[in-house]
């Protein structure tokens, strides 16, 4: 596996979690305040993954390593912290409501497979934990990549983009935005959604193998991170759909391409690393909770944060391991 670590794009992906987080837990009722587009955040995701995935897996894709071996790869990894969310949900709702269907939900939901049943908090794929309706899709979009490597020339690229484009734009125009893929009623919204982003990112890879050159000082972070400030911006409704797209489509390829070109003095680039740590286990970690995030964050919010630390520090990679020998990765 290549080396480089580019951590500009770790402390994007903690701030993308962090967006998702406070998403979910101040802005979902507020569809014109700031951060009424924190669901774009999963986009962006999609971006960061492609690029990296590309960047980590490309040339041992291309030297032999078989899709079957990738994509046991890819569960070994997605898979630990994902299953301690769905033990947190299972285990609050045993103690809690107790509802119908409790365990065909964490059945499919532990094979990341959608359950479209409502368990007492509004209709959801998955309703133990709403973000997996995200990892179902990047899972598709990493089996597709890895099949059709060898043939995912620059040009087939911007032809799959083009058609992930014009898919956008019909789910943004139909939902009133990108925010799809994740409840019965907006699931093909997802697939628009990751195969744009993921092989947006795996193009931008390709064009610059190893990102763009590196490049000392603050100006490539700070450019990469002035452009993220869009997740930021209250949109009227009417605008939606078409700010939605212009961001998707434009500013976070162009985001991540800038940031993979900064290379960060070493004290803050251990402190993109830990944020980068925490951004998959908080991701999947926090809805089980949002009763509680939601009635009192400033309490809830530093304990889940440090428990998505440990999880990323000292419970994922020994269950990595264990996955990769059991998969035999």
């Amino acid at each position: 596996m290549i080396s480089r670590r580019f951590e500009a794009l770790d402390g994007c992906r903690g701030l993308a979690a962090l967006v998702v987080l406070a998403y979910h837990v101040f802005a979902y009722a507020h569809p014109t305040g700031p951060l009424s587009g924190g669901y774009l955040a999963v986009d962006l995701f999609f971006v960061l993954s492609g690029f990296v995935l590309a960047h980590a897996y490309g040339p041992r894709l291309q030297a032999g390593l078989s899709p079957a071996r990738f994509m046991g790869l890819r569960l070994a990894r997605l898979w630990p912290a994902y299953g301690l969310g769905i033990a947190a949900a299972v285990t609050i709702a045993l103690l809690t409501t107790r509802p119908a269907g409790l365990w065909q939900a964490t059945l499919t939901a532990l094979l990341f497979l959608p359950f479209p049943q409502d368990l007492g908090q509004g209709p959801s794929l998955f309703p133990l934990d709403l973000p997996a309706w995200s990892l179902f899709f990047e899972l598709a979009a990493n089996l597709t990549y890895a099949l059709l490597h060898r043939f995912l020339t620059v040009r087939r690229l911007l032809a799959l983009l083009a058609l992930a484009v014009i898919g956008l734009i019909i789910v943004a125009v139909r939902a009133d935005g990108l925010h799809a893929g994740w409840a019965p009623d907006n699931f093909p919204g997802g697939a628009p959604r990751a195969a744009f982003g993921f092989f947006a990112g795996v193009l931008i890879q390709r064009l610059w193998p190893a990102g763009l050159k590196p490049a000392s000082g603050p100006v490539p972070a700070l450019i990469g991170l002035a452009a993220l400030s869009v997740l930021f911006v209250p949109v009227a409704v009417p605008l939606r759909p078409v700010f939605d797209v212009l961001v998707v489509v434009l500013v976070f390829p162009f985001s991540v391409a800038v940031l993979s070109a900064a290379k960060l003095p070493t004290g803050l680039g251990k402190v993109t690393a830990a944020i980068g740590l925490i951004s998959y286990p908080l991701y999947v970690l926090h809805m089980p909770f949002m009763p509680w995030l939601r009635a009192c964050p400033l309490v809830v919010l530093p304990v889940l944060l440090v428990a998505s630390y440990l999880v990323g520090r000292l419970v994922e990679p020994p269950l990595r391991a264990r996955l990769e020998r059991a998969l035999r990765v």
